[in-house]
This record gives C-alpha cells, sequence and structure tokens, in this order.
C-alpha cells in the first residue's frame, strides 16, 4: 500500500534484505500487472522481510480492515489465493546503517569512527539534503532524520554518544533511464558464435572498429553489459545492415524475453546500416542485453544504443534523400535535440545551402576520416538528393 492504492507486483526482480538474504521475484501473470514488464512478485517471505521490502519502495503492509475491504484484489501476483501478512501498525522505517554519518565520541558507532562524517563537513555537521553515493543503485541518497546539535553528547542512542548524528536513504528514480544512455559497441560486447569483423568496402559504415557477423542460425548471440543504469523507461536501438531477407532475433534484458522475434528488416545492402528499436524498463544498476538467433542467423550488427524514454525522433535508412511527408525537422536547434535524443554525434557540424545532400537535418555516425557528423541543409523541404554515407533525421 503506497497511501492511495495497492500494489503487488512493482518490486525488484531481486531483493536483497539488510540480513544479506535474498528474495527473487517471479514474473507476475495475473491481475493488473499481468504481462507488463519488468513486473516482480515476491512469495514466501517473513512477516519482517515483507515489511523492510515494502518499507524499501516507500509502502507500507495493508491493513487487516484493508484486505477484509477487498481494496486490494486484482492487483496481480495471485495474492488473493495465499496466505498474506498484513499490519495494523504503521512500522517504523528500516534503514540501512550504511547510510549514516556521524561525529561520535571514541569509537561507538556501528560503522566504527566518525562513519561518511565527510558527506556532512566534518566537525561542522552541515548535512546536505542529498549526498552522491555508491552505496545507492540510484547513485543518491538523501537525508531522511538529523539528531543532534553539534555539541557532545547532544543525541545519545544504544549508549552511543554522539555530536550529531545523520541518516540517508537511497533514492528512487522515477523518470526515464538517464545515467546509461549511449552506444554500445557490438565488437566490446560477450559474444557466443559469432565473430567480429573489420569489414572491407562492402561493408563500409559500421561505427567503432568493426561489427558482429552472426554465423550459426540458432545459438549465436551478443551480450552487452549495460552498467550504473537510474532505471525506468529506455528505448533500445540496434544498429545493423542487411542485404537479404528479414532475420528476426530474440531480445533477453537481465535473462528475461523482452522480444520473442524482433524484427531486423532487410536495408539493401551490407553497407548500408539502419536500426530496429524496443521500448523496456531498465533496473536500477546493471543490467544485461543479449540478442540471441532462434532459427535464423542475425543481420551483422554493429552497435546497441540506450535512449532515455521514447524518442521523438528516429534516423531514416541511408541513402534515402528525405524524411517522408509532414516528418521534417523544422529548424537547427531542432535538429540539435534529436541528435542528442537519439545518441548521435552533433560536432563537427556542417551548415550551409547545399543541393547534393539529403534536406534539412541529416547526420553520419560512421567516421570517414574526420568529416562532419552533425548536418543541416537551409535549401529547404523537398529538396534533398539521397547520399549513400547520410541518414536523414525525422520526426516519429
Amino acid at each position: 500500500m503506497d497511501g492511495a492504492g495497492c500494489n503487488s507486483g512493482s518490486f525488484p526482480q531481486t531483493y536483497t534484505f539488510l540480513s544479506g538474504l535474498t528474495s527473487e521475484g517471479t514474473a507476475c501473470e495475473a491481475g493488473q500487472c499481468n504481462g507488463v514488464p519488468d513486473t516482480w512478485c515476491h512469495s514466501g517471505v517473513t512477516f519482517d522481510q515483507a515489511q523492510e521490502i515494502c518499507a524499501a519502495q516507500g509502502e507500507r503492509l495493508c491493513t487487516r480492515a484493508e484486505v477484509e475491504g477487498g481494496v486490494c484484489c486484482g492487483t496481480g501476483c495471485s495474492h488473493n489465493n495465499h496466505l498474506i501478512w498484513f499490519s495494523d501498525d504503521i512500522p517504523a522505517p528500516v534503514y540501512d546503517s550504511q547510510l549514516t554519518a556521524y561525529w561520535d565520541t571514541g569509537i561507538c558507532g556501528a560503522h566504527g569512527e566518525d562513519h561518511n562524517w565527510d558527506w556532512c563537513g566534518r566537525q561542522a555537521g552541515q548535512c546536505p539534503q542529498t549526498v552522491q553515493t555508491s552505496l545507492c543503485e540510484s547513485g543518491e541518497a538523501e537525508l531522511v532524520e538529523f539528531n543532534g546539535n553539534g555539541q557532545e553528547g547532544s543525541y545519545i542512542v544504544d549508549g552511543c554518544r554522539y555530536f550529531y548524528h545523520a541518516q540517508y536513504a537511497c533514492t528512487v528514480h522515477t523518470g526515464p533511464e538517464d545515467q546509461c544512455n549511449g552506444r554500445y559497441e557490438a565488437e566490446a560486447a560477450v559474444m557466443i558464435g559469432g565473430q567480429v569483423t573489420a569489414g572491407n568496402d562492402a561493408h563500409e559504415g559500421f561505427t567503432g572498429s568493426g561489427f558482429v557477423d552472426y554465423l550459426n542460425p540458432t545459438g549465436d548471440y551478443i551480450e552487452w553489459d549495460i552498467p550504473s543504469c537510474s532505471g525506468g523507461e529506455a528505448t533500445l536501438h540496434f544498429r545493423y545492415a542487411l542485404a537479404g531477407a528479414d532475420r528476426p532475433l530474440q531480445v533477453l534484458l537481465n535473462g528475461v524475453e523482452v522480444a520473442a522475434s524482433l524484427s531486423f528488416p532487410p536495408t539493401g545492402s551490407w553497407a548500408r546500416y539502419t536500426r530496429t528499436a524496443l521500448t523496456v524498463t531498465l533496473r536500477a544498476g546493471a543490467n544485461t542485453v543479449r540478442l540471441v538467433a532462434t532459427g535464423v542467423s542475425g543481420a551483422n550488427t554493429d552497435s546497441l544504443l540506450v535512449l532515455s524514454g521514447t524518442p521523438s525522433y528516429y534516423i531514416a535508412t541511408y541513402g534515402d534523400a528525405a524524411c517522408p511527408s509532414g516528418k521534417d525537422v523544422m529548424t537547427y536547434a531542432e535538429c540539435e535535440d534529436a541528435h542528442r535524443q537519439l545518441e548521435l554525434e552533433v560536432d563537427p557540424v556542417w551548415t550551409g545551402d547545399n543541393s547534393g545532400i539529403p534536406s534539412m537535418c541529416s547526420t553520419r555516425e560512421h567516421n570517414w576520416g574526420g568529416q562532419h557528423h552533425f548536418h543541416w541543409d537551409t535549401s529547404g523541404v523537398g529538396t534533398g538528393v539521397s547520399r549513400s554515407d547520410l541518414a536523414p533525421v525525422c520526426r516519429v
């Protein structure tokens, strides 16, 4: 219960209790969260563990009256049919003692003398509202409780005398993914079955030092490690080239299937690159993305791009002369914004009136000897010309 409504499935897949024990969630297959990506149900925990896992999400156990009143029915995880914990007492918050900052007398605190006191300016005791820390998957903790006034013994607990004692708690990221955005090259990922190819003129156009060529119709895969994510909605773009027919691939996020058969339509040439996309919810911290051949060999895969939320723009196919009618990017500033949303390089910039490039906003991802990436053509809508090394950037 979060104060307004019940929740059964919106918990991490793996939860580690303060005791060090863990609970592994199962995918939600009932109620409101049935089939919703990255929703996890936890069962078979003790009363104290149930209180802790709820408190960590800023929630609490439902009261007996709420359960008997049916306010939680249908919210998922099939808990309607289980014996469940409830509490009529609003539990005291459960905090991680590692996230304390204090100045103590002698060596008395739970984590030794003057734990994390740098956060508060040491003896100054000026504890900020938020601190950056690797102890939290979100990378940030906020001040939730402060005791003491800077005088020795002004706060005493469990026999320890403190000048001050500050308690922090990890912040929960609520927006779209905004920390692990970027391009992850296929040749730098874990690879099974395929091979890294540096290519030749027939494959030119890749980024980085090469691409991965799937060799076998089943079992080959590329797996990217995506570290230090904030968590939240993200769009995964897989950049590839494919001369022949569609070669769909399975996509696993953190070991769970999020697409059984993601389409990789043909680009018409092994040197013509485009992207195929999938929207997912990343968890805070580390994530893995695996692209698996399950019956047909994959396309030549150049890179994975992690984009924040759902972008308002997309990259047309290289060699297109213009965006579809009504989808043109109309200003230089909008072209810059589109490049940043799509994790495209902006510098070096070219802008001007040129009748030999795609109209309006276009990009070049492959680095042909330091040539321009960002292109803004002032000739106007509908004046573009096809260039194999440039792709129009268009509105969705």
